[in-house]
């Protein structure tokens, strides 16, 4: 958590290229005795490290988090309900209900996370809101739990992937077995509006800067069809819950015209693609992806596809 709000004050702070050159070099560290941080960020990339795609969709996932959670920068009436929802769903979706220690714990650790003249409030306010139980001054029975909306197993629900690795696999294991019998439909995080302090969250997402890495890891995934089968599909997930995301906030947030002619452009065509457009690839060759997670996720931006183009209305 500590995590993702650091990295929420540096986007903010920081221009795009000098934020993520900070973020490759402390996420990839073996690259300081090859390069310098002061180089163009399409140097840096090139380095050898960042073929290997667990690096870059470490880097995507935090990122991701960073830009989703909103209990920091979000313009919300309630933060901290919010933040107990998210980590209600993060725990049941992780099953660490069965782990009654496991969650007592993580209750105490939350707890002083939380600022209360009133501590007893969130003592009401965690059996609510986590395990949907009247607040009594009886012990709640903690083995008798509803059990997860059927609509938060897809990877865009509010629940974290770093908390460990195991944690991560764990996810997305439970997430891929619901796909293979095909239970949800993908949904996407809701969009909400955010502070005024934090408004440089939107001009890093809509930035040039950023966009053009998206599309670096893109095609370093996508240019190795044979690894498509034997990697984790963590990375192609990552870039398109965020092309999902950077659509739907070109609808459901207000954003600069400026802006959505910078996205628009980007959903075109492209020299590092063959001159070929995101949509298109989308369209053709991922689609067919044989693991049910990513061809269900591969719908979702091209449902969103009419958002990215001029001259359509955007509905």
């Amino acid at each position: 958590m500590q995590d993702f709000n650091a990295i929420q004050f540096l986007i903010s702070l920081l221009s795009p290229e000098h934020f993520l050159n900070h973020l490759l070099f402390n996420t990839c560290p073996s690259i300081r005795n090859k390069t310098s941080i002061s180089q163009p960020l399409s140097q840096i990339i090139s380095q050898p490290e960042f073929e290997d795609t667990s690096v870059l969709q470490h880097i995507l996932i935090l990122i991701y988090n960073a830009l989703t959670e909103m209990r920091l920068v979000g313009d919300l009436g309630d933060p901290d309900t919010y933040f107990m929802k998210r980590q209600r769903i993060h725990m049941q979706i992780c099953q660490y209900i069965d782990r009654s220690i496991y969650v007592r714990r993580m209750l105490e650790m939350r707890r002083v996370s939380l600022e209360s003249h009133n501590p007893l409030s969130y003592d009401i306010i965690y059996n609510i809101m986590l395990f949907h139980i009247p607040y009594t001054t009886k012990t709640p029975n903690y083995d008798d739990l509803e059990s997860i909306s059927p609509k938060y197993f897809n990877p865009g629900s509010p629940y974290y992937y770093l908390n460990t690795s195991e944690d991560t696999q764990y996810a997305l294991n439970t997430v891929l077995s619901c796909y293979k019998t095909e239970v949800p439909h993908f949904e996407l995080p809701d969009v909400i509006n955010l502070r005024n302090e934090f408004e440089g969250l939107d001009a890093f997402m809509f930035s040039d800067t950023f966009l053009d890495f998206i599309i670096e890891c893109f095609v370093k995934w996508h240019k190795t069809p044979d690894r498509w089968q034997k990697d984790s599909p963590l990375l192609i997930l990552f870039i398109l819950l965020i092309l999902c995301f950077i659509l739907r906030l070109s609808k459901d947030r207000t954003v600069c015209e400026s802006y959505r002619e910078i996205m628009i452009d980007f959903f075109g065509i492209h020299r590092k693609l063959q001159n070929r457009s995101l949509f298109d690839i989308l369209q053709r060759d991922v689609s067919n992806f044989p693991n049910p997670l990513v061809a269900a996720m591969c719908k979702r931006p091209l449902s969103l596809s009419h958002l990215g183009k001029r001259n359509t209305q955007n509905q």
